[in-house]
């Protein structure tokens, strides 16, 4: 079952450890929605492993949400395989 990830501000602020969480989320978002074709300006709600992939669900900046599914890990990139890591992995701590 999906978890639904925290929400993020993109806003400045002084770098921190956490700050280094936050880009590195963020930069794993980018390419999971990009690499589906979803643009920068969409957001990841969830994401969860599947048999075969992963599925999950994003939002549009006007509240408009969408779902998304992938089928074929096998395909996947080294960078986009080290996204989904990412994020598989931060739902994981959340859920703790």
């Amino acid at each position: 079952m999906a978890q639904t990830l925290p929400s993020y501000s993109n806003s400045f602020h002084s770098h921190s450890m956490g700050d280094d969480f936050l880009e590195e989320r963020i930069r794993a978002e980018d390419i999971i929605l990009g690499g589906l074709g979803f643009g920068e300006e969409a957001t990841l709600l969830s994401i969860s492993s599947t048999k075969d992939g992963f599925e999950g669900t994003g939002k549009w900046p006007d509240g408009d949400e969408f779902s998304f599914t992938c089928d074929d890990q096998e395909e996947l990139s080294e960078l986009e395989k080290w996204a989904l890591a990412i994020l598989l992995a931060q739902q994981i701590s959340n859920a703790s």
